[in-house]
């Protein structure tokens, strides 16, 4: 009795981080180096990954590809021959339409980019497989147009679970955590406090704005690529898992298993099995380029850059589906994320994104973010925007940076360069 303890030793907890994957252009450079010296400048953001045309397969689309080429696409595309599934048959129903690509600026870089979150995607893989050992996986990637803005600030109060740890958050934000206050933008969308999973080891995939197919066509959503797509280290890591299908003609590839380096994985047998036998359904055609041993983003990445652009006359199956949709249907169908929380999608068992806070596009108008769109839409505070300038990214993150000065890493000469 009267004999005293030392404190208990408590470890901090981990750093918060977010890994920025940006879809760009050589000919909108500008906007990525608005992005790197924006949100990339906020201190929960570990790393800023950009792709142009130089990082796609087939760097000189954009010059080669012809509006002959486009319309021998959109021709090939909406054939639509028998022994497609419904899944595809309704996805090339409403893919390249000729009349509103003629009438689009740049169809043909249009058309080039489809492949560019891919890319980016195998990019960052390529990254993280190669620094496995040091580096780890972020807690959440997000992959935004470079036209996109996310408030990191924001982002970080809703997902970081020790957000309030330190007496500066706790003075200064314990009282604008209510996401009903302005900087949240709450009275446009309600309360969210339970909406989104702060444990970045769940396998969970958002999207700043969920696009539904005509449920009567299609029960399938995928993200609206322009406000961004939000995937959770577990989802990562199912991405980058390994995979290996018993089928005949599958020969194996050698491939780096990143994931078993960054943090435990349970017996995915059954996981396996599942995804087998949506490979054997073929439902858009990717079991052809299937390799035993190869994760989903070489699956993905062998899907959209086996048969070029420009050598559309010699196509057999060809590349047609919007660049939103690829990372859609294999998110979805083959169990990248967690099933969605809303019980009106219960039976569906491909329902795997989630609208972030509510935010999603069925009927005009869009709810959510879904509205904050170019500069006149995206009102101080809002936490994402899509198709503002530059001007917009560094204004309101210099308001930020003034209210939170200990929140931004300081710019120096280096961020301006990619």
């Amino acid at each position: 009795p009267g004999k005293s303890f030392p404190p208990p030793q408590t470890t901090p907890p981990p750093q918060f981080s977010v890994d920025i994957l940006s879809i760009g252009s050589l000919h909108r450079l500008p906007l990525l180096q608005a992005q790197n010296l924006t949100m990339a400048t906020h201190l929960s953001v570990r790393r800023f990954f950009h792709v142009t045309e130089d990082d796609d397969a087939d760097p000189l689309c954009h010059v080669r590809l012809t509006l002959d080429h486009v319309y021998n696409i959109s021709r090939f595309c909406r054939s639509r021959p028998r022994g497609l599934s419904r899944v595809f048959y309704t996805m090339r129903g409403y893919y390249s339409r000729w009349k509103g690509l003629k009438n689009r600026e740049n169809a043909a870089g249009w058309m080039c980019a489809q492949v560019r979150p891919l890319s980016g995607l195998w990019k960052a893989y390529k990254h993280y497989a190669k620094h496995r050992e040091t580096e780890g996986l972020p807690d959440y990637l997000l992959i935004v147009d470079d036209d996109t803005y996310f408030n990191m600030e924001l982002f970080q109060r809703t997902f970081d679970p020790n957000y309030y740890g330190s007496d500066e958050n706790n003075n200064n934000n314990k009282n604008k955590h209510n996401n009903n206050d302005n900087e949240t933008n709450g009275k446009d969308y309600g309360h969210f406090d339970n909406v989104v999973v702060k444990d970045s080891n769940i396998n969970s995939y958002y999207a700043g704005c969920l696009v539904r197919w005509p449920v009567k066509q299609l029960n399938n959503t995928f993200a609206y690529g322009g406000y961004g797509s939000i995937l959770s280290k577990g989802t990562l890591m199912n991405l980058f898992r390994p995979l290996h299908c018993d089928f005949p003609g599958a020969s194996s590839a050698p491939t780096l298993d990143i994931a078993s380096h960054t943090l435990r994985h349970p017996d995915n047998t059954a996981d396996d099995r599942a995804i087998c036998r949506r490979l054997s359904e073929n439902n858009v055609g990717e079991k052809r380029y299937f390799r035993n041993g190869w994760n989903l983003v070489q699956l993905m990445y062998a899907y959209v850059n086996s048969e070029k652009f420009v050598n559309v006359d010699e196509w057999t199956t060809g590349f047609c589906m919007h660049s939103d949709w690829v990372l859609g249907y294999f998110a979805n169908y083959y169990n990248v994320s967690r099933h969605v929380e809303e019980a009106y999608y219960k039976d569906v068992a491909h329902a795997r994104i989630e609208p972030y806070k509510g935010s999603e596009l069925y009927a005009h108008p869009g709810k959510g973010f879904c509205k904050q769109d170019k500069e006149k839409g995206c009102r101080p505070d809002s936490e994402i925007c899509h198709r503002v300038s530059q001007e917009w990214m560094m204004n309101e993150t210099e308001r930020w940076r003034v209210k939170y000065p200990t929140k931004f890493r300081n710019v120096t000469a280096n961020d301006s360069t990619l």
